[in-house]
C-alpha cells in the first residue's frame, strides 16, 4: 500500500502562509484527511515547516532493562523539520531555546543545551566536575523510532522516541 500527497502551492515571499495538505491511500479514494498547515515562503518557494517540539527518548530494551525504562530518560526540545531533522540554522537562530532535561530514576535531573559540533548534535550539561556531553546519534526523530546516546565515557545506549508534542509558540517568543 503506497501513499502520496499532493501539496497545494502557496503565493507570497517572506511570508507565513497557510496551504492545504491532502493524503490519500491508493486505491482508497474516499479515505483522505484535509489539513491546514503553516509553511514559510521565501523567494517562491516552500520550505519544509520547521517546528519546535517537546521530545520525549525512553531507554529502550537493554541488558538489565529488558523491557526499556522510562525512568531513565531525555526531554529535547528542538526545531524539526517533518522528516524528524533538526534543523541547525533554527538552534543557530535561537540557541537558548534548545534545551535539553536528562533525567535519571537514580541520580538528580540535568539540564543543559543542545549543540552542534563537528557534525554531531550534542547535549551539554553543567556538572560539579565539569560539563558533560551525551552525543545524539544521526537519526529521525520519529515517534516510536530510535536513536542513539552516547555517554561521556563513550558507551552507547538506545532511546525510544516516545512522545513528540509541538511548544506552544507563544512560549518559544516569550524565551
Amino acid at each position: 500500500m503506497k501513499s502520496w500527497m499532493n501539496i497545494g502551492q502557496p503565493q507570497g515571499v517572506g511570508v507565513i502562509k497557510n496551504f492545504t495538505l491532502t493524503l490519500a491511500i491508493q486505491g482508497h479514494i474516499p479515505y483522505h484527511c484535509v489539513y491546514v498547515i503553516s509553511a514559510i515562503v521565501w523567494q517562491g518557494y516552500d520550505m519544509c515547516p520547521i517546528l519546535w517540539k517537546k521530545i520525549r527518548l525512553d531507554l529502550a530494551p537493554a541488558p538489565g532493562f529488558p523491557k526499556g525504562s522510562p525512568g531513565r530518560s531525555y526531554l529535547l526540545q528542538v526545531p524539526v523539520n517533518l522528516q524528524g531533522e533538526i534543523d541547525a540554522a533554527e538552534i543557530e537562530r535561537y540557541p537558548a531555546r534548545a534545551t535539553a532535561r536528562r533525567f535519571w530514576s537514580s541520580e538528580p535531573d540535568e539540564y543543559g543545551t543542545i549543540a552542534r559540533t563537528d557534525g554531531h548534535w550534542l547535549l551539554r550539561y553543567d556538572r560539579k566536575d565539569g560539563e558533560a556531553f551525551f552525543r545524539l546519534g544521526p537519526q529521525a526523530l520519529k515517534l516510536g523510532g530510535e536513536v542513539t546516546v552516547e555517554g561521556p565515557d563513550g558507551t552507547a545506549c538506545q532511546f525510544r522516541v516516545t512522545s513528540i508534542m509541538h511548544v506552544d509558540a507563544a512560549s518559544q517568543r516569550s524565551r
